[in-house]
């Protein structure tokens, strides 16, 4: 439904996917919060908000944005990469738009807004989250992914799920790699 109302542009395939990690979240016990950076109009973290719902789970759930699209890549702390996909602008949806959409769904309690950009957001909420149970991130640049994955995965609990959405982007895919080799983790 999320898709047919327009609210992602991630395709059925991963949304699927993204519904059996809750699955497993469930089935598996993992312990942790849910958390998703960039949500643009909010599908995927609607389809999380659900789940957790459904499924009784009872974990709080995050929803990282600027809510205003993505930075200026040459205005980030860590800098622009030379295979940037998008810039300032791309993927802007209002505070207001996203809640009322996860007002459709009965979500609007359920979830935490967290607007800013993530070099300022992230490292603070690191600070309070504990565990982190799914990490799904889509935010288009390679300063995004450094960021969230500087912030978050040291949280994330041994058997929790990492998703990197926009991995298929080049930029993303140096920066994910850029971190892993930097504290010696393979990706399984």
């Amino acid at each position: 439904e999320v898709r047919m109302l327009g609210l992602s542009e991630v395709d059925d395939n991963r949304c699927l996917h993204l519904v059996d990690v809750m699955k497993t979240i469930r089935d598996e016990k993992i312990p942790g919060d849910l958390i998703e950076t960039g949500v643009y109009k909010g599908g995927t973290s609607i389809i999380m908000g659900h789940a957790n719902k459904e499924y009784k789970l009872g974990k709080m759930q995050y929803a990282f944005d600027s809510f205003k699209g993505c930075p200026d890549p040459n205005e980030t702390k860590i800098g622009k990469h030379p295979d940037e996909l998008h810039g300032k602008g791309d993927f802007t949806c209002d505070i207001e738009t996203v809640y009322s959409n996860f007002k459709k769904f009965e979500l609007e309690d359920d979830i935490v807004m967290v607007e800013g950009w993530f070099e300022d957001t992230c490292p603070k909420y690191a600070e309070v989250i504990d565990e982190i149970a799914l990490l799904r991130f889509d935010g288009d640049l390679y300063s995004s992914t450094l960021e969230v994955l500087n912030a978050f995965y040291p949280k994330v609990v041994k058997g929790g799920f990492v998703i990197i959405d926009d991995y298929c982007i080049e930029a993303c895919r140096q920066a994910t790699h850029e971190y892993l080799n930097t504290y010696g983790l393979k990706p399984i």
